[in-house]
């Protein structure tokens, strides 16, 4: 009867915990969608931001902006690490520390062993990769909701352009993991600044033979820029460079809720096998107890 009475508790133990993870399955599948749908959004943003730097057309004067100037030698450098807020995401985490440390070993190798490094951290999992790999925290934004706007990203754009311009940084790289899609979330290094030309000028080229109207219409006039084209150039790059940081923020939600549905699923269903044989392993018991309180009644009548 014990036997019994354990195996009842623990099913309806099991059965709690099943209903605990598919409220949570359906919550991050509905969240999925709504983040992925914000990322698909602003890529429109992001890519006309490209767009009006190409139409600007020669890039010479990208190296007289701040943020494009490279460093002759390369001393310290930043990592911005988005990570999850929570947990039950699977291998998620993980596998964002094995990309950091093949990513410092790779600049490591680059640079040289004397590089050093400091991170910047968004979400809580973030700092707690940072510090079990020992790397010093520059700052750490752990309060940013899933509905994190580019306004709430101002201290992080802030800190990070400061940190880069009063040469703290001679390079800044952002780690994430980006969507692909629901079952794949693949870790991701981008480089921030300096913002290079070669990533500005993934150009679509033109079919042979057709002429885009502002080419037609740039012919018979010149543009005037006001203010200079060199301080508009600054300003867009500025905005190229936070939507960056941008995009990985919502890459990274949308990773978090899509690694957390698969995560939950699994649980859901493990749950769901592991009450079906408790099921069956309590009514073989049963049954066995059944047919042992039978015999001893016909075996007491013989008698």
């Amino acid at each position: 009867m014990a036997n019994l009475r354990q195996i009842k508790t623990q099913i309806k133990s099991i059965k709690s915990t099943a209903k605990v993870t598919k409220a949570l399955q359906m919550v991050a599948a509905t969240k999925v969608k709504n983040t992925q749908a914000r990322a698909e959004q602003f890529k429109y943003y992001a890519d006309g931001i490209q767009n009006i730097i190409h139409n600007l057309g020669d890039l010479s004067k990208l190296g007289e902006v701040e943020l494009a100037r490279e460093s002759k030698e390369v001393k310290r450098i930043t990592i911005l690490l988005i990570a999850t807020s929570r947990g039950f995401t699977g291998s998620l985490n993980s596998n964002l520390t094995l990309e950091l440390n093949r990513t410092i070993k790779t600049l490591k190798a680059k640079y040289g062993e004397s590089v050093e490094f400091q991170g910047v951290s968004i979400y809580k999992y973030g700092l707690k990769i940072f510090n079990k790999m020992g790397i010093p925290v520059l700052a750490h934004f752990g309060e940013l909701g899933e509905k994190a706007t580019t306004y709430d990203l101002i201290p992080v754009f802030e800190i990070i352009e400061k940190s880069f311009l009063s040469n703290e940084s001679d390079e800044v790289y952002v780690l994430f993991p980006k969507f692909v899609n629901a079952l794949v979330q693949k870790p991701t290094l981008e480089r921030l600044l300096p913002i290079s030309i070669s990533s500005l000028n993934e150009k679509k080229e033109l079919k042979e033979g057709e002429v885009s109207e502002s080419q037609e219409e740039n012919k018979s006039a010149e543009i005037i820029f006001e203010p200079s084209k060199g301080e508009i150039l600054g300003n867009l790059i500025r905005e190229y460079f936070q939507s960056m940081i941008f995009n990985s923020l919502l890459q990274t939600i949308a990773s978090e809720f899509s690694a957390r549905f698969v995560a939950m699923k699994s649980a859901t269903d493990n749950a769901n096998k592991l009450v079906k044989n408790l099921s069956l392993k309590y009514n073989r018991i049963r049954q066995e107890k059944i047919t042992k309180e039978m015999l001893d009644v016909v075996g007491g009548s013989v008698v």
